[in-house]
């Protein structure tokens, strides 16, 4: 009765291990995923047995595979724990309790041992939160308590077990820095990171294009990073309403459009969404080849390589992709995709009629250009007017860019575009908010101006306008009643550069004296 106890004990820790990892943060079982691709091939698991500690990395990268499906890949997470556990009770701890190895306290040293193995499970879960942390450290685990179990069992009682016992656990130690993405900082970032989650979050729904999920997240909490911050830009663009919305949430310049490019994994794969539903083909192909090069422990990336395979077809790269198809058709999830991605290449025709990549081929760059960063806005502007209007994403993206950068100058030249290209008569509520504030800049009403302003428009510019003369020009907290327009951002981002430059002149001129 007592050891159907203990059982029953590990079994509620382990389905509480599962429902934690496939409800509160499958977000890491997501990332664990997306940076490997498993193969069923023979040469692929000779190449793992040549490494070391690569039997515990072959069995873990199998298991991790079917993390594309949460519930699945938190249950193989949760029967690891429920291994461990059972192993920790198997193992007579009562050779290193002295003071309990006589055979009327094995029952305590028993009870020990549960509360030992799922402190232990505890621990493990814990430092799962870091995502260096990879998964085969719980398979190398499990390998080290079967053999102090194997050696338990058919070796003498006594101090040499004691012993091996000790060494297996430094060994163990050793062996953990090789199961560790990045292995001069193990346990640098251990257990859970808001801010890492936050990211790991929005990756996860841009991945699987949840873009109402992404808005509904972000107005229970709006998000502080970049990465966050780019995330929710891409899905309210993807809803038609990012000039509509984006001031009612944090915006840290263009940095919260597009990446600059980055020798980092997270930071470029994110990137290599946004360049593919904005049409940035080529961009696209770059980035997500470049975060597969930046994976620190060298996989490669079934995620995207899915996505460099779709960008050469796109682009009529034919050869290229069969390259990458044929390796996704080792794989376990990505096969039946790769083989009908097979029946596409080089049937013009059929790629033209494909819902995502014919509509690629149409809103994409048709010539060769030069990629520079700083200059994002006209890229954005370039690829939208040279798709003659079928590609309204960036020219979104242009106009949010100019915002952002507070180039009022860039966007009201080229406001007429949007009647142009796309038939829009009326503006969206930021850029008419945008040249609200440029035409009020040097004319006492807006008698005259090119584009209609929205009557509330009118009366709120104005109301801020007489606030902000009474308060001289300094936000004094009047400001939050109008913290999702576009001039409290200009205003603000005007003067935090003023305050930067001023800065930086003192300083040079404290460096002369």
């Amino acid at each position: 009765m007592k050891r159907l106890i203990q059982h029953l004990l590990f079994a509620l820790t382990a389905t509480a291990v599962w429902l934690f990892w496939w409800l509160i943060h499958p977000e890491i079982l997501a990332y664990q995923e997306q940076y490997q691709m498993f193969q069923t091939t023979w040469s692929y698991f000779v190449e793992h047995l040549s490494e070391v500690g690569g039997l515990s990395v072959y069995i873990a990268e199998f298991l991790t595979q079917f993390n594309v499906y949460p519930a699945i890949g938190a249950a193989f997470i949760a029967l690891e724990m429920f291994v461990i556990m059972e192993l920790f009770l198997a193992i007579p701890f009562s050779i290193r309790l002295r003071f309990l190895k006589k055979k009327k306290n094995y029952t305590l040293s028993s009870w020990v041992n549960v509360f030992v193995a799922i402190g232990f499970v505890c621990l493990q879960n814990w430092m799962m939160g870091d995502e260096n942390l990879l998964p085969s450290y719980n398979i190398a685990v499990i390998f080290f308590l079967s053999l102090v179990w194997l050696i338990a069992r058919f070796k003498s009682w006594g101090f040499r077990l004691a012993v091996a016992y000790v060494y297996g656990m430094l060994v163990y130690g050793a062996a953990g820095i090789t199961h560790y993405r990045i292995p001069h900082q193990v346990l640098s970032n251990p257990g859970f990171n808001d801010r890492k989650t936050e990211i790991f979050v929005y990756d996860q729904l841009v991945r699987n294009e949840k873009w109402n999920e992404i808005i509904e997240k972000a107005e229970k909490q709006n998000p502080t990073h970049p990465l966050g911050i780019q995330a929710l830009n891409l899905a309210l663009a993807k809803n038609g309403i990012l000039c509509d919305r984006m001031f009612s949430f944090n915006q840290v310049g263009t940095e919260g459009l597009f990446n600059a490019w980055k020798y980092n994994s997270v930071d470029c794969i994110i990137s290599s969404e946004i360049a593919w539903h904005t049409g940035l083909v080529n961009t696209s192909f770059r980035y997500s080849f470049d975060s597969q090069e930046a994976i620190p422990d060298k996989r490669k990336s079934a995620r995207l390589m899915k996505r460099m395979a779709e960008c050469c077809i796109v682009n009529g790269d034919y050869k290229t992709a069969k390259k990458y198809l044929n390796k996704l058709e080792h794989t376990l999830f990505y096969k039946s995709w790769a083989k009908d991605a097979m029946q596409y290449l080089g049937n013009e025709g059929m790629i033209d009629q494909h819902p995502v990549w014919g509509e690629k081929r149409l809103v994409r760059f048709k010539s060769d250009y030069l990629f520079n960063y700083p200059e994002i806005h006209k890229i954005f502007a370039l690829l939208a007017t040279e798709s003659e209007g079928r590609n309204r994403i960036a020219w979104d993206y242009f106009n949010a860019a100019t915002l952002l950068k507070g180039d009022l100058q860039t966007f009201v030249g080229m406001s007429h575009y949007s009647k142009e290209l796309f038939g829009e008569t009326i503006l969206p509520n930021h850029e008419q908010e945008a040249w609200a504030f440029f035409w009020t800049s040097s004319h006492p009403t807006f008698e005259g101006c090119p584009v209609p302003i929205n009557p509330s428009i009118q009366s709120r510019i104005k109301q801020f306008a007489d606030m902000f003369m009474q308060q001289k020009g300094k936000f004094t907290g009047f400001e939050m009643s109008y913290s999702d327009t576009y001039w409290v951002y200009f205003l603000k981002k005007q003067q935090s550069q003023t305050n930067a430059q001023n800065t930086d002149a003192v300083s040079s001129a404290s460096a002369q004296y």
